[in-house]
């Protein structure tokens, strides 16, 4: 009996120890997170970083708070077309999507395109006609389209985003996070075809009937200013300011950031250099982990 109790008491004991061991070591492990400062003070609203593989949130301020995302809106347009229909489609305009307000291809009415070449007017300069158009071709209207965009946003978890535009502008109801915006965005760098299209700095098209030429440039300033970067989307209105999604690939490890509400006009840069200081932590933040472990 007393061996037996001998033998229970030593169990408990290492059991204990094991405990005391593991906490000990999950306390030293939060405070090395702690000890790496975030990124210098944002001009932007609201703000995210997360690990673009496990969507693990690295640093966010109010990340989580519904906001307008302007064009950023786009990626979501972007990857529901690519996941419901084909490059070699052909996209009429009609007469709603040619009066859509800046920033335009100038697209005429009865004019038809190949869906490719308005993914990267969609993409590199932010048509508006060209979304609405995509919109109406894919979802048949509008409304239908942005049904699609809600749906898919679901799927996702994205329950705090709603579509009510493919284009982005101001709308009532129209909103989601930046953690939600950061999530389509995981799941929209996925599609080779998409990180082809926002990496391409020019693309050069012609209307199927041939008398109309077109170039698209490029807008992502990001894509110069760090080693790595792949993107993603701008976006400004009025309601929305400033906004950016980022993506950085380093040591094959991705981040995506989101900017919203980055300044408004006079001040263009305040998302690049919000973007960049947070591309910035996330890399030293991760290395830094990397070098204790």
């Amino acid at each position: 009996m007393i061996f037996l109790q001998r033998i229970i008491k030593v169990c408990l004991t290492v059991i204990l120890s094991c405990i005391i061991c593991i906490a000990g070591s999950l306390w030293v492990y939060g405070e090395e997170e702690s000890d790496i400062e975030g990124p210098e003070e944002l001009y932007a609203r609201a703000a995210v970083l997360v690990d673009g593989e496990t969507g693990r949130v690295l640093w966010g301020k109010n990340e989580d708070e519904k906001m307008a995302m302007a064009s950023t809106t786009k990626i979501m347009t972007c990857l529901v077309a690519l996941e419901n229909a084909e490059l070699d489609e052909v996209v009429s305009i009609s007469a709603y999507a040619a009066g859509m307000p800046d920033v335009q291809l100038d697209a005429v009415e009865g004019d038809s395109f190949r869906m490719e070449d308005l993914l990267y007017a969609l993409m590199l300069e932010s048509d508006n006609d060209v979304a609405a158009a995509i919109a109406e071709h894919v979802g048949g209207s509008v409304e239908g389209f942005a049904e699609m965009m809600n749906s898919r946003a679901l799927e996702l978890g994205c329950s705090q985003t709603h579509f009510v535009t493919p284009n982005g502008l101001d709308a009532e109801g129209h909103e989601t996070t930046a953690v939600e915006l950061a999530k389509i965005t995981t799941e929209a760098i996925k599609n080779e075809t998409f990180v082809k299209i926002i990496n391409m700095p020019s693309h050069s098209f012609s209307n199927i009937e041939g008398d109309r030429h077109y170039q698209v440039n490029n807008k992502d300033a990001f894509l110069q200013l760090m080693d790595g970067a792949f993107g993603v989307k701008t976006g400004f209105t009025g309601e929305a300011g400033y906004c950016f999604v980022g993506a950085l690939n380093r040591n094959d490890r991705t981040y995506i950031s989101v900017v919203l509400g980055s300044g408004w006009p006079p001040n263009k840069s305040y998302k690049w250099q919000d973007t960049v200081k947070l591309m910035n932590y996330g890399w030293t933040y991760v290395n830094t982990l990397d070098t204790k472990s």
